[in-house]
């Protein structure tokens, strides 16, 4: 008999007489080499060199030992395989449970992440938004105040006027001085009074009109009107206008303000250099349902530690009496009001570029509170 590739069966008397012929060494009626022992009951089971597995037991009549040799290897080959199966397929389980855990981790920090930017972004806004009304309520105040001194001061020169119309100052450089100091004095009273109309404006006390806007029409009558101003500093105009770009509906007057204030501080941003360029572009995005305007300049940039603050109100880089500090705060309430987002990049030595969105339509309350209202003349802010 054989058992697989190794095993053989063979029986033996008490005498150790092989009674069958083993398979691979010896033969019927030969003296086994290993000794027989004596008869008991049960299986025995032994180990030979490690290598080799040996059952015996003894049977009763007659009484004969029989003998089951095979390779250690060979006898536990189905066990072996099926632990090796299990290892296999545990050690696969494990790692898709960690790359299972570690792609759920990766998405669940990047989630984490996003969120937290977007937390930091809304509380900035929140930041933006409570700066932006608890100035406004200051600006009204301030705006009202200043109102009245300049209008006396306005009323008393006129009345010197007047009274120099009537005497007649003898000396001619007297004169001439008093005529310059009238002139400075009412060239003042008017940027006072643009500074208090923007002050009136930031805090939203006047009224607007909601109304079909053409975008592209609109930025080329302002680039037509800046475009002096900006050919004597040697800074030219680049347009790249969406031909498919639909009219949206929104306030026109504080569009052209916001709209004057970016060229103006994109021209302004060139001091210092001979020449530079500023690239106007319109996109619509109809999955947004809005437009994108961007403008674009080549001055001087802005240093990162100031883009923080570059929206917040009466911050400016320019020197002093240059500039309030009110245009991009202005910029930056209009449009949100208006239902849009303005954002910025800038480096320094290349330039600046400012990002508007305007939806197609302005929120719904905004179109209740502004029927039936009315805009006063808009003015360029100085900032």
């Amino acid at each position: 008999m054989r058992i697989g590739k190794t095993g053989e069966v063979y029986l033996l008397n008490r005498a150790g007489v092989y009674q069958t012929s083993p398979r691979f060494k010896g033969k019927i009626m030969e003296k086994a080499p290993e000794p027989v022992g004596e008869p008991h009951e049960g299986i025995e089971i032994r180990i030979e060199d490690k290598r080799r597995i040996i059952a015996s037991t003894w049977l009763s009549q007659p009484r004969w030992k029989l003998v089951i040799r095979q390779n250690y290897s060979e006898a536990f080959n189905d066990v072996s395989h099926a632990n090796l199966s299990a290892l296999v397929f545990l050690l696969l389980s494990a790692g898709a449970i960690v790359v299972v855990a570690v792609f759920i981790t990766s998405r669940m920090i990047k989630m984490i992440k996003e969120r937290d930017l977007e937390a930091e972004r809304l509380n900035k806004q929140l930041m933006q938004a409570g700066k932006l009304a608890a100035v406004g309520e200051l600006s009204a105040g301030v705006a009202h105040e200043i109102n009245n001194p300049l209008a006396i001061i306005l009323t008393e020169r006129q009345i010197l006027l007047d009274m120099l119309n009537r005497k007649p100052i003898p000396d001619r450089d007297f004169m001439d001085q008093f005529n310059k100091s009238m002139s400075q004095i009412d060239m003042q009273i008017q940027r006072c009074k643009r500074i208090t109309q923007n002050l009136l404006r930031f805090s939203r006390r006047t009224k607007s009109v909601i109304e079909s806007v053409n975008i592209n029409q609109f930025l080329s009558e302002i680039i037509n009107l800046m475009e002096r101003e900006a050919r004597s500093s040697g800074i030219k105009f680049l347009t790249d206008f969406d031909e498919n770009m639909p009219p949206v509906l929104s306030d026109p007057s504080q569009l052209q303000q916001v709209f004057l204030n970016m060229i103006t501080n994109a021209i302004d941003a060139h001091e210092g250099k001979p020449y530079g360029s500023i690239r106007i572009s319109t996109r619509y995005f109809p999955q947004k349902k809005g437009v994108e305007i961007v403008f674009a300049d080549t001055g001087c940039g802005i240093p990162e530690e100031n883009l923080d603050r570059i929206f917040d109100p009466f911050f400016t880089t320019k020197p002093i009496g240059k500039g309030t500090g009110l245009g991009l705060s202005i910029c930056y309430s209009t449009i949100k009001r208006l239902g849009g987002e303005i954002r910025m990049r800038s480096e320094i030595g290349t330039g600046s570029e400012f990002t508007i969105f305007l939806p197609s339509e302005p929120p719904g309350d905004l179109i209740k509170e502004f029927e039936g209202g009315s805009e006063e003349p808009t003015v360029a802010l100085d900032y």
